[in-house]
């Protein structure tokens, strides 16, 4: 997660990015894994930071998995709202803060009759998040506010993706690897199983945040999630029988106390229970990787799987 908060910088007619990302551990190893990165700031460096800042004309900052770029969020934010007052007439900047589901985590269904019904990404102001998650959504909505301030210079929005998966994995890692060890032979999950995982592949994520960026959509406030509805339990199913051994078991849930001072935990992430409907990205022209879900897809994730983890299976004669 070197790079989980990219600010790129446009190039005019080729249509590509010069990409100056944060890195949390800089070495020359992991700076030749990202070649295609044009330049590492330190996460931690504040003078870095602000000049990346006003050098780029998009900023982009993912709080969803990172809780450590709460600060760094903000921190960019005001610089750009600082400094938009110098700016040409016509100078604008963008800002995308890639949020997290995780801050509608407690949201009640709009209709308690049918809890088939999903809820509306137009009643974002209605959603209630996670207790790990507060002062998330508090930082959506002050970045909200500060971009307001400064009269359409700094447009800001916020993206809030569905758990995502894909290219070695990240809140589902432990379902794929458990799966892969065999071990236990009957892949765990948390809980009956029952409840509903938004989610989307990360490429997707990666297009949205694209559309956003060239597109300067309307709404700003957003779900990035692909269509599926999937349970928990149909998920590791798949995974299981995709990499394992076909077979899966419900584990009781942790009894340990919530501890807000920590970041969510792996069953925290999957047993969440939301059906949300996706607005503004229906517009967008998305060149979907897995529109239908993990399930769907999970012949091409579960070969970036392996591909990105450098995994073989072993063969014996």
């Amino acid at each position: 997660d070197d790079d989980d908060d990219d600010d790129d910088d446009g190039d005019g007619d080729k249509e590509t990015y010069d990409i100056v990302a944060t890195i949390s551990k800089p070495s020359e190893n992991r700076r030749k894994e990202h070649a295609w990165i044009t330049e590492f700031v330190e996460s931690d460096n504040d003078e870095q930071l602000k000049a990346a800042m006003l050098s780029c004309q998009h900023v982009v900052y993912d709080i969803g998995s990172d809780r450590s770029a709460l600060r760094g969020a903000m921190l960019a934010m005001e610089t750009l709202c600082s400094a938009s007052s110098t700016w040409g007439r016509k100078e604008t900047r963008n800002f995308v803060c890639i949020s997290s589901v995780m801050t509608w985590a407690k949201t009640k269904p709009t209709d308690m009759e049918d809890l088939s019904a999903p809820v509306l990404e137009d009643e974002y102001k209605r959603r209630r998040a996670h207790n790990k998650y507060r002062a998330e959504i508090e930082l959506e909505k002050a970045l909200l506010q500060r971009a307001r301030e400064t009269n359409g210079k700094v447009r800001a929005y916020i993206v809030a993706a569905g758990h995502q998966y894909g290219a070695g994995e990240n809140v589902f890692h432990d379902l794929f690897k458990s799966a892969w060890h065999l071990s236990p032979a009957h892949l765990p999950f948390p809980g009956k199983g029952d409840n509903i995982v938004p989610t989307i592949h990360v490429h997707d994520l990666a297009s949205v945040i694209a559309n956003v960026l060239e597109g300067a959509p309307e709404s700003k406030y957003m779900l990035a999630i692909d269509n599926a509805s999937s349970t928990l339990q149909e998920i590791a199913d798949c995974i299981s029988t995709s990499i394992g051994t076909g077979k899966t078991a419900s584990v009781p849930m942790s009894e340990t106390p919530l501890d807000v001072s920590q970041p969510a935990t792996v069953e925290e992430f999957l047993t969440i229970d939301l059906r949300l409907e996706s607005g503004a990205i229906k517009e967008m022209n998305i060149p979907w990787k897995a529109p239908d879900g993990l399930i769907e897809a999970i012949a091409a994730v579960t070969t970036e799987f392996r591909t990105i983890r450098n995994l073989h299976p072993l063969k014996i004669y």
